[in-house]
């Protein structure tokens, strides 16, 4: 926030008019709406608006002026009922008529006062310029309007006849739209969320462009995985399976409990332990059958058992497969459980797949996922700016707006303007582009134009925030025009001498990108909070490609 919340002097008589700036006297009021604090001093008002202490005592000062506290600092009553949305316009209306003369009041009265009017009658009457009178006229038109909700709506300033259209401009036809003929143009438009506190699927559709940005990355991570699995397969030794089979000849058991009872037997100390000590391992029964060196199952085509042995080495798979055989046969028949005919190698040892296919799949998916998760993180990192509350939670302007920028079609009859490069986008809602334009060029003096637009970089999406400034210098109607791009009114927020460069200007308009990081605004923020730069007009841009 800045310290440009000022009550200018009525050079005449003395009498002061206070100006608060909207995003001020919200931020305020809900704070407000919680708890009412027993004392409203410059101390509470540096804490909770996050302000310097020369805005705070100034706006206290003029909480004084409008009877919000008393001369100590504590809360009327009039505080009380500010933050009841009920008793909220009964509240607007007894500081207008405590705040502003009978002959203001009774030529522009509320609810909806010609801001117009408003500013040139302060101009008139309270000794001010331009500028002065139309904040003047903004409190005045926001408290005349008196609605509790007014918050929810973009703000913007008042006391221009092409912002009163501007407001009403997706309603009416009284400010035109754009040169060229867009079929998708309304679809475009409706796009821009009406309620700025709600930013749902923004988030999410930033999020994925600044993903698809980094599409290599994802790619890179693929094939580096693709290339782990193909190693993986390629560092592990072959493996050789030998199978023998036993058919009993002559049992008690009943064939269909055959199969369970054998392979129960075989898993036993009495069956392995004798093969351990024939092959001379070192290993144990429970070690042969969890690493699968060893397994036994029945066959499913008839009462017989299946045995497998696995190894590096294809000899020693045979004789593991060999060994046991002959062990399981021994302890059936001494056991009881019947007479047993083995077979011995059903085929030589062979190699088993290493799969590796599916391994370089897994792989790549593997690095997919590990890519998208690292970016998800890397860019929630970045504390994007998503919305316009993101963005005036970062910054006290005294006008916003809120554009999208999207690609043009081009004509047929009109090629050759296509083919430059700021020719192919649009910006919309043009009312909104018609009203920004005309507050700069009221900023402009014999000696060339005093505003600047400061394009906040740090987005996957700069192209769009450098269209909006070219848009807004390139107004052919404008007396900018003739001064070409050499008159600096396009400034990159990642400019060293930025200070330098802002310390000369009069209206600064902050162009930030959806997704761009908050510290890129905060940087801009610190140079006009330091600079108590006069004007600001925030606009959030959502590129649409």
């Amino acid at each position: 926030m800045r310290s440009a919340d000022v009550i200018p002097e009525d050079g005449g008589t003395g009498r002061t008019y206070p100006t608060i700036s909207a995003t001020t006297w919200w931020d305020l009021r809900h704070r407000l709406r919680r708890s009412v604090p027993d004392r409203i001093d410059a101390e509470f008002l540096q804490t909770v608006l996050g302000v310097g202490e020369g805005h705070a005592k100034n706006l206290a000062r003029q909480l004084l002026a409008i009877g919000l506290i008393d001369a100590s600092g504590a809360p009327t009553g009039l505080a009380g009922r500010w933050g009841d949305d009920d008793a909220y316009p009964a509240v607007c209306r007894q500081i207008l008529a405590q705040t502003y003369p009978q002959a203001l009041r009774d030529a522009y009265p509320a609810p909806t006062p010609d801001t117009v009017g408003v500013a040139r009658w302060f101009e008139q009457n309270s000794n001010v310029g331009k500028a002065a009178a139309t904040k003047l006229a903004s409190f005045y038109g926001l408290l005349a309007t008196g609605d509790p909700m007014a918050w929810r709506a973009p703000r913007r300033v008042l006391g221009q006849a092409e912002g009163d259209a501007a407001l009403q401009g997706r309603r009416t036809s009284s400010v035109p739209r754009a040169s060229w003929t867009d079929p998708s143009a309304e679809r475009w438009e409706a796009r821009l969320a009406p309620d700025p506190t709600k930013t749902d699927g923004g988030y999410a559709r930033v999020r994925n462009r600044y993903l698809v940005r980094r599409w290599f990355v994802v790619a890179l991570s693929m094939l580096l995985g693709g290339l782990a699995g193909l190693l993986w397969t390629a560092s592990r030794p072959d493996v050789y399976v030998a199978q023998t089979a036993v058919i009993p000849t002559e049992s008690d058991i009943p064939v269909e409990q055959l199969g369970g009872v054998a392979g129960t037997a075989f898993s036993t100390d009495e069956v392995l332990l004798p093969v351990i000590a024939r092959l001379g391992l070192s290993t144990t029964p429970e070690q042969l059958l969890s690493t699968g060196a060893l397994h036994a199952e029945s066959a499913p085509s008839g009462p017989a058992l299946v045995i497998t042995g696995r190894s590096t080495d294809p000899r020693q798979a045979e004789d593991l497969a060999n060994a046991s055989t002959d062990s399981f046969v021994a302890v059936a028949e001494r056991k009881g459980l019947g007479m047993f005919a083995p077979f011995g190698n059903l085929s030589p040892a062979t190699p088993v797949s290493h799969e590796t296919g599916l391994r370089v799949v897994l792989g790549i998916v593997a690095g997919a996922v590990f890519a998208v998760l690292a970016l998800a993180v890397t860019f929630a990192l970045r504390d994007p700016i998503i919305g316009e509350h993101d963005a005036r939670s970062e910054a006290s302007p005294d006008a916003s707006f809120h554009l999208a920028v999207v690609p043009r079609r081009p004509h047929r009859d009109n090629e050759v303007e296509h083919r430059r490069a700021d020719a192919r986008i649009a910006v919309w809602p043009h009312a909104d582009l018609v009203t920004l334009r005309k507050m700069l060029d009221e900023d402009t003096s014999d000696d060339g134009p005093n505003a600047c637009a400061v394009t906040v970089v740090g987005s996957d999406a700069d192209w769009a925030a450098v269209a909006v400034a070219r848009e807004l210098e390139n107004d052919p109607r404008s007396t900018r025009s003739d001064q070409g791009s050499s008159d600096g009114f396009s400034i990159s927020s990642s400019d060293p001498g930025l200070a330098e460069l802002l310390a000369s200007r009069g209206t600064v308009v902050t162009i930030v990108t959806a997704g761009t990081p908050r510290r890129s605004l905060r940087r801009v923020e610190d140079e006009l909070r330091a600079l108590d730069t006069t004007s600001q007009i925030l606009v959030l841009v959502d590129p649409f490609r």
